[in-house]
């Protein structure tokens, strides 16, 4: 049966075998990914809360909800960043 969530055997015999002693690492990309996707979510958060709140002097449900939102998302930051 083609298909499904395995590749078939003859792919998998082409692939290179794992290197575990010293395996090739990508640190540098994830940070500069999520310090540069964190700054960007961060300042678009920032621009949309600051006119929220005093362009229009008020807040929505969704502005709280993209509050609430932005605490565990930024810890996601930070966690990728301190890796």
């Amino acid at each position: 049966m083609p298909g499904g969530l395995h590749p078939p055997p003859e792919v998998t015999a082409s692939w290179p075998k794992p290197n575990y002693v010293d395996p090739e690492r990508h640190d540098q990309a994830l940070l500069i990914i999520c310090f540069l996707f964190g700054a960007l979510a961060f300042l678009a958060f920032l621009v949309r809360v600051l006119i929220s709140f005093i362009l229009y002097r008020k807040a929505r449900i969704d502005e709280w909800i993209l509050i609430a939102a932005m605490i565990p998302t930024m810890g996601l930051v930070v966690i990728g960043i301190s890796r």
